[in-house]
Order: C-alpha cells, then sequence, then structure tokens
C-alpha cells in the first residue's frame, strides 16, 4: 500500500520540486531523489576507478553532505550539479589520501 507522498513522488517529479519536498522532511522525496541520483554517484566513482568500497562510502558522505544542503539548493539543475561537483571532489580525496599512505609506506621502508 503506498502513501499520498509516494504516489505523489516518482520519475516524472521535477528535481526541484522534489527537493523542496525533502528540504522539509518529506521522505518519499527524499528516497525519490536517492533513487535518481546514487547512479551518478556510482558512474563518476568507476570513471575514478575506485573499488566497490570506497565506491559505497563516496555514496553515503555525499548523499549525507547532499541532505544537509537541500535547503540550498535551488533551481532544477542545482542539485545534480552539486551531487556530480561533490563526487568528484570526495574520489579526489580518497585517491590522493591513498597515494600519501603509499608514499609514507614506501618512506618507511
Amino acid at each position: 500500500m503506498s502513501t499520498e507522498s509516494d504516489q505523489r513522488h516518482d520519475q516524472r517529479t521535477p528535481t526541484d520540486v522534489l527537493v523542496r519536498s525533502a528540504a522539509t522532511g518529506d521522505e518519499a522525496a527524499w528516497q525519490e531523489l536517492v533513487l535518481r541520483y546514487v547512479a551518478l554517484v556510482c558512474a563518476i566513482c568507476r570513471r575514478c576507478h575506485l573499488c566497490e568500497a570506497d565506491t559505497a562510502h563516496v555514496t553515503r558522505v555525499v548523499l549525507t553532505r547532499a541532505l544537509g544542503h537541500l535547503s540550498e539548493l535551488t533551481g532544477p539543475g542545482a542539485l545534480p550539479a552539486w551531487v556530480a561537483a561533490t563526487t568528484r571532489r570526495e574520489c579526489l580525496h580518497l585517491v590522493l589520501r591513498a597515494a600519501d599512505e603509499v608514499e609514507f609506506a614506501d618512506a618507511q621502508n
């Protein structure tokens, strides 16, 4: 059985409407946003050659941060652009951290 909120938010609902609804606590709107943008996060992680565990980590970080920034994201293109930029930044942090760890380990030997 679906709720009224579930019926209102589907693939046809504009992203900016979902963002506004999710920012006010609408769980169904947030779930629809997650469904829409998790593939984008994963695709960027794949392009950065992250393993599955690192991809899962980046996905959690990006979605958690997105939830906290929803009220700041206005306009239909704001969320996808923010998700893409934040995902690339998180991937870069992971890659640089791994490189630093390798350099540190090499220096210890």
